[in-house]
């Protein structure tokens, strides 16, 4: 497999595992945040929860993609001009856009889209979902290609 086809398997993965792992952690944050307040959820419930709500992936992955991809531009040049670590640059930048996307949807929609991310701990965590999908990039990636 040549080296722009596995970057752009691997951009595309990016977004998928983070927006998969947006999903699961935004969905258990509402749970959490429902029991908390003396709600009861057994687990078949919240399973079937979560599994109703990776419905937000065909909204999310797209979204994704385009953050990742000027995020992922601007951490292999830096990479390239500045030096460093890779594993640093790229998990930054899954974290920083994914930090910009939301902040862009507030601005556009005046509301926090993800219910989970609407306080500074979801967010932290919205956050490093983003970070999982910039370390998966730079894991799968040559050097070549990102």
């Amino acid at each position: 497999m040549n080296d722009f086809l596995k970057g752009l398997l691997a951009w595309i993965g990016a977004a998928s595992v983070s927006a998969l792992a947006a999903s699961i952690t935004s969905s258990v944050l509402v749970q959490n945040a429902l029991i908390e307040v003396g709600a009861k959820i057994d687990w078949t419930t919240r399973l079937a929860t979560i599994s109703k709500d990776l419905v937000l992936l065909q909204a999310l992955i797209p979204l994704l993609c385009i953050a990742f991809a000027i995020a992922f531009i601007i951490a292999s040049f830096c990479y390239g001009k500045l030096g460093g670590s890779r594993l640093a640059w790229f998990t930054i930048a899954g974290a920083s856009s994914f930090f910009v996307m939301l902040q862009i949807m507030v601005l556009v929609f005046d509301l926090m889209p993800f219910a989970g991310a609407r306080d500074n701990s979801g967010l932290v965590l919205m956050c490093l979902c983003g970070a999982i999908g910039g370390w998966f990039y730079q894991r799968i990636t040559p050097l070549s290609s990102a």
